[in-house]
């Protein structure tokens, strides 16, 4: 596994942050960005140019992008992914909510990748959402399980 890179600044206080929760890693990416995770889950990713990428439900997403908070994907626009771009200390805060958000979609009670009637059900998800998700130039992070919540 490669090294996790040290990122400028406000981006390696925003790891800091998050490698204080329990059950938090990050896992360096191709491209000297981090992939935030919560257990083996993917919460969202990190880019080097300050770009931090998260999936939402997507009634959350389009509230989240109507209301300005975060931008729609720029290379995938109509998912459930969003940016938000952390650019100085004054977005730390905002970037660790969504990210504690994008948390809380990801382990909810109800979803059903998170407590699958069979195993052949979770995987059958994954595939299809692997797929649907994530573009060849933003692939998810090797291992990752992370699904579109659409």
């Amino acid at each position: 596994m490669p090294e996790t890179p040290q990122l400028p600044g406000q981006l390696q206080k925003l790891v800091e942050e998050w490698l204080r929760k329990d059950g938090a890693s990050v896992v360096a990416r191709h491209d000297g960005g981090v992939t935030l995770r919560h257990g083996i889950e993917e919460v969202g990713h990190l880019h080097p140019d300050g770009s931090l990428h998260l999936a939402f439900p997507r009634a959350l997403r389009d509230a989240l992008v109507h209301a300005g908070a975060v931008d729609a994907h720029p290379s995938m626009p109509d998912s459930s992914w969003v940016t938000y771009r952390v650019t100085g200390p004054d977005q730390l805060a905002g970037a660790l909510d969504l990210l504690a958000r994008a948390e809380t979609a990801l382990h909810r009670a109800d979803d059903p990748l998170r407590t699958p009637s069979s195993s052949s059900e979770r995987e059958r998800a994954i595939d299809r959402g692997v797929e649907e998700t994530f573009p060849a130039s933003d692939p998810p992070a090797s291992g990752a399980s992370r699904t579109d919540r659409t």
